[in-house]
């Protein structure tokens, strides 16, 4: 997705080519280089909801940014495109609609800020804790605390978190986040990479396991050493899905067309993030070798279990590839489950209603239990198919069945 002209500045939206170069962007800078030399159509939707808000005189007008359209003597570009999508945009109407008629911000809620708070105590307290004292007891709430970590991650480097300043969202993800994965590999990986292309062929997450197929567009199924491959499935699930993101810092950011450019200081930074990590687990282990891998688990097991579910199985990855996109990411998403419980939100940090956040990211997943019956009335009503209401425990059935089947 990447020009071979490494000093070639454009971005392309809709099939046009851009130089913004000197745009003045009213949202994070960060995005603007992250995404450079590459067909960023997807988040530019997905991410401008809400940019009305910002009124006629404060929007950049892109026209004046324009290089090049399809067919020009300005060059080849991107052959993806976004259709048009009178599905999305009936839904982006209903979203504002919303939160305007609510008097809402789309971001987390003052609730949700507290409950960050709460467990950024929970996270000094138990670390402190478990280095001098080591148990299974505060190594397992340590593991909860790192995921809570996850979720400050994944929603502030969807500009979810914070709603007037987007530089707050960033060094919450740097600040906050490495224990989880490494930001700078996150952003490819998952926001760039996983959001754009779900359950395709160029999805990331497709990837994770290297002994199991995850898809059926991800290649033939592997048919020897079945149980062994099990075995060795499991364990990862049980004590690496935390740890081997922390390795992504460079490997994510050219694997399956997730784009590759770093802004300023980021791969300096990216190292630093996965110095403190690696730091952090040799204390632990220095501490107590035994009980070291204690949060490592318990992590590992919340991430792989409810990061996963709802787009690995049969009917998620039975999506038509001519549906508009907005469709498709509804449906990849298929999996949910507990569609009306804020409890399974707030364990699962809002992935219990993927088929919301993958439509609109920058909206708080504590909004997700509100907006998705009536963001499915709208798919329904355009022929698509309704996400059935299942308990975790089934969608966590279909998830194991699926893996089963397809190795």
């Amino acid at each position: 997705m990447a020009t071979t002209n490494e000093d070639e500045s454009f971005w392309i939206i809709d099939g046009q080519k851009y130089d913004f170069t000197t745009l003045q962007h009213p949202g994070p800078s960060f995005i603007i280089q992250q995404t450079k030399r590459t067909d960023c159509t997807f988040v530019f939707k997905a991410y401008h909801t809400f940019a009305n808000r910002l009124g006629p005189n404060k929007r950049p007008k892109l026209d004046k940014y324009l290089i090049s359209t399809p067919g020009s003597s300005g060059g080849k570009v991107e052959k993806v495109r976004l259709k048009p999508t009178p599905i999305y945009d009936e839904l982006q109407s209903m979203v504002r609609a919303h939160f305007a008629a609510n008097q809402l911000s789309p971001k987390a809620s003052w609730i949700v800020l507290l409950y960050y708070s709460f467990w950024i105590l929970i996270l000094l307290g138990s670390s402190w804790s478990f280095y001098f004292h080591p148990s299974i007891s505060m190594g397992i709430l340590l593991g909860f605390a790192w995921w809570v970590m996850a979720d400050i991650l994944h929603s502030s480097a969807h500009y979810a978190l914070f709603h007037s300043n987007p530089t707050a969202n960033t060094l919450a993800a740097y600040l906050l986040g490495w224990m989880h994965m490494n930001p700078t590999g996150w952003i490819r990986q998952h926001v760039l990479g996983h959001h754009v292309h779900a359950n395709t062929i160029h999805d990331p997450d497709l990837y994770h396991h290297k002994v199991v197929r995850d898809s059926r567009v991800t290649g033939p199924a592997l048919k020897s050493l079945y149980w062994i491959r099990m075995v060795i499935f499991i364990v990862t699930v049980a004590m690496l899905s935390g740890f081997t993101p922390q390795h992504q810092i460079f490997s994510s950011t050219k694997w399956y067309s997730v784009p590759s450019q770093y802004y300023p200081g980021e791969n300096l930074l990216s190292w630093v993030h996965y110095s403190c990590y690696v730091t952090m687990l040799g204390l632990f282990v220095y501490a107590d070798a035994y009980f070291a891998l204690v949060p490592v688990i318990t992590h590992s097991c919340l991430y792989h279990i409810f990061s996963q579910i709802s787009h690995i199985n049969e009917e998620a990855q039975a999506f038509n590839p001519t549906d508009e996109w907005a469709m498709k990411q509804f449906q990849a998403a298929s999996g949910d489950y507990c569609h009306d419980s804020y409890f399974m939100s707030f364990l699962s940090i809002g992935l219990n209603l993927q088929s919301v956040h993958h439509l609109f990211p920058n909206v708080h997943w504590i909004h997700s239990v509100d907006l998705f019956p009536k963001i499915q009335k709208i798919i329904v009503a355009h022929g698509g198919l309704p996400i059935k209401q299942k308990t975790l425990s089934e969608s966590v059935q279909n998830y194991m069945h699926h893996i089963l089947v397809l190795n």
